[in-house]
């Protein structure tokens, strides 16, 4: 679809131009506007916009074309020198020139008025079928109040910054049907220019006015920085997609390594757990050993005692006996 790539950037900034912009904008917001408005007169003035081949030509002022005679007829090229001669020539040698480009301007102005009142310089910077777009509901009601003699008297910055006020704070029932206009005026536009565009009307009027293939470029580069600017974003999700599956790679594998530790130092405790419960086994087993070495060694001394005991006691006997039969001897020899 052609865009409008040939309109007035002046004319787009001001059809964009906010209403009572003067009023909410911060100072400084404010240079940028007048920076960027003026940027766009520079630039409109450098346009390359193609010229109506039925427009009359500019004829040459008179310093022009004494320029041209000095060049020809003394080959002086440098224009500080052809202008320092021209400052220093008499009225005299002036007048020619001046006739000259007097009585060209005249009639150059004269079939510069037939051309505009023909309506070829309109028709050739904008094209008479395609479609105006409407007025916001904005700049409709801007309109009538426009008309009272208070404001209509008033400078436009002036106006604009109370017209921009007093829109704030109108009431939304009279917005309403301002809104609704403004709506249904813009649906009929899209439609209209839809159809302007599609019946080829507008690329026969750029091809007429020769406007055609600078469009067509315009085209073409915004179709390549569009392209440059998907596949930029196409490598920025891929390097983005790559980023986060390697980052979620390195998750898993953190994650994989911590639950491998993990399992490593619950086999380490059970593996410590089996040895502390066996040394703790080994232990008691020695303990009871010893207990029961213990009680053997206290038993045998216990059964040695009591041996000792039984021979001290069969000796004591066996002694008492001997005393007792010696003594019954005793008295049997008496």
């Amino acid at each position: 679809m052609l865009t409008r790539a040939w309109a007035s950037p002046v004319s787009r900034l001001a059809y964009n131009w906010a209403p009572g912009l003067s009023t909410f904008i911060a100072p400084a917001q404010k240079c940028f506007v007048q920076s960027s408005h003026a940027l766009y007169v520079q630039s409109a003035g450098k346009s390359s916009t193609p010229r109506d081949p039925e427009r009359p030509k500019r004829p040459m002022s008179s310093y022009l074309r004494f320029a041209a005679d000095l060049r020809q007829k003394q080959g002086l090229k440098d224009m500080k020198s052809i202008g320092e001669v021209w400052r220093k020539a008499s009225p005299a040698e002036k007048q020619a020139f001046d006739e000259v480009a007097h009585a060209e301007q005249a009639a150059y102005k004269v079939k510069f008025e037939e051309y505009k009142s023909s309506g070829k310089m309109q028709a050739f910077d904008r094209d008479p079928a395609k479609p105006r777009r409407p007025t916001t509901g904005y700049f409709l009601w801007a309109q009538e109040q426009r008309a009272i003699p208070e404001i209509a008297n008033m400078p436009v910055a002036e106006s604009a910054k109370l017209l921009g006020s007093k829109w704030a704070t109108l009431p939304d029932g009279i917005k309403a049907p301002l809104f609704a206009k403004g709506k249904a005026d813009m649906a009929q536009f899209t439609a209209a220019l839809k159809a302007y565009k599609e019946s080829g009307a507008e690329r026969a009027w750029l091809e007429k006015t020769g406007r055609l293939g600078s469009v067509l470029k315009s085209e073409a580069k915004k179709q390549a920085e569009q392209e440059r600017i998907q596949l930029l974003k196409g490598k920025a999700k891929a390097k983005a997609e790559n980023s986060k599956s390697k980052a979620l790679a390195e998750a898993a594998g953190k994650k994989e390594n911590k639950i491998l530790a993990k399992e490593k130092l619950a086999a380490a405790k059970e593996k410590a757990k089996v040895k502390r419960a066996a040394a703790k086994e080994k232990k008691a087993a020695a303990v009871q050993k010893a207990k029961e070495k213990a009680r053997e060694k206290a038993q045998a001394a216990k059964a040695r005692a009591a041996k000792k005991a039984q021979a001290a006691q069969e000796k004591t006997a066996a002694s008492r006996n001997a005393k007792a039969a010696k003594k019954r001897g005793c008295l049997d020899s008496l």
